[in-house]
């Protein structure tokens, strides 16, 4: 059950608890000698975009960015929100989910990379409530769809066994 490998987009997460509910998550579901891949959005590409006089953009029609730099996008009638990092800020979150952090891309560009390896041993309350977060999310509405249950004690068990940090 547990990946070797996993690829994860980091930017899309409303808030700052979401982001460590996915960051806890994928930490959980990696093997200990596994990898993840994380893109996400550049703030500094995103901010050197308001010095632009014109920019060949399909679609973005309003974007700005809030004090935490998650960013409100009205794209195509939908409003998304978007966190943006800059290499920094991906050096200071990861290490509290994976041991080994490596940082690639230009941050001039539009996305950031980062490469984790050897997941750190969570206390199972704190991966459990994640995982819970992950698979009951918050829709419009406060909407939670609630058949999240036996799901979360499958995957539980699965960390369990295979991860053996409980």
């Amino acid at each position: 059950m547990l990946s070797s490998s996993q690829v994860s987009v980091l930017n899309s997460v409303v808030n700052s608890q979401f982001e460590h509910a996915v960051l806890t998550t994928c930490d959980a579901l990696l093997k200990q000698d596994g990898r993840i891949y994380i893109g996400t959005r550049s703030l500094p590409f995103t901010e050197r975009l308001k010095t632009f006089k014109t920019y060949n953009s399909h679609g973005r029609d309003i974007q700005f960015l809030d004090k935490e730099n998650f960013g409100a996008t009205y794209r195509s009638g939908v409003w998304m929100m978007q966190h943006f990092h800059t290499h920094d800020s991906l050096r200071n979150l990861l290490p509290e989910y994976f041991e080994n952090v490596e940082i690639k891309g230009r941050e001039s560009e539009v996305q950031l990379y980062a490469i984790a390896s050897h997941p750190r041993k969570l206390p199972r309350g704190k991966v459990e409530e994640a995982i819970n977060v992950e698979f009951n999310m918050e829709y419009p509405g406060n909407y939670h769809h609630n058949m999240h249950g036996e799901l979360v004690a499958e995957i539980m068990q699965n960390i369990e066994q295979e991860r053996s940090f409980l």
